[in-house]
């Protein structure tokens, strides 16, 4: 059977109103996801959120080099400062105490290559104190409170008490304590012995 110009002109319309409904269609989905995409890039949050948890935050500077850490060490918080070359700086935290689940709060200022504390701000033996270390990280200073009363402590390089201003609490070698007034001054030779001491 042979087709006639009519019959060949009705399939091609057909065909064209097939394509037409097709293309309407896709036009309308399309439509609507980028209506949807443009809607929810618009929209606000109805909340914003109020925690965010992690075991560590690191603040970058735009060249991305880490300049401060947030994170627990030895199990509690710490926030470090490090300097361009990434040794820390200064250091705020919390740290353990010789006495079991007790933290104590602390300040230290670190060596230029960020390997020891230079100066720590902070609680000792209980009391609050300010320290000064060698560049090895021996304690060589220290001003604290003792019976609250303020007290100055200066060790020798093998950190040896040498030297006592102020408030002293100190046991004799037989295992006496002696207790000294605020005003005491208080020497001691490399074997920890009292060689001078007013009043």
């Amino acid at each position: 059977m042979t087709k006639t110009p009519t019959d060949t002109l009705a399939a091609r319309l057909q065909r064209l109103e097939r394509q037409s409904r097709r293309l309407k269609w896709g036009a309308v989905a399309f439509a609507v996801v980028l209506g949807a995409g443009l809607l929810m890039g618009q929209a606000r949050p109805n909340k914003v959120a109020k925690t965010i948890e992690a075991e560590r935050f690191v603040l970058r500077d735009r060249r991305g080099q880490k300049r401060a850490e947030l994170l627990t060490w030895r199990g509690s918080p710490t926030l470090n400062f490090l300097d361009t070359n990434g040794a820390i700086q200064v250091s705020v935290g919390l740290a353990q105490s010789r006495r079991p689940g007790l933290e104590q709060a602390s300040l230290r200022l670190y060596s230029a290559d960020g390997k020891n504390a230079q100066a720590v701000l902070g609680i000792s033996h209980g009391r609050p104190s300010f320290r000064i270390f060698s560049k090895e990280g021996n304690g060589r200073v220290e001003l604290t409170m003792l019976n609250g009363e303020p007290t100055i402590e200066l060790r020798d390089k093998n950190g040896k008490l040498r030297a006592v201003l102020g408030c002293v609490s100190f046991k004799l070698p037989r295992g006496t304590v002696v207790n000294r007034p605020p005003s005491s001054l208080i020497l001691f030779n490399e074997e920890g012995k009292v060689i001078f001491g007013a009043p």
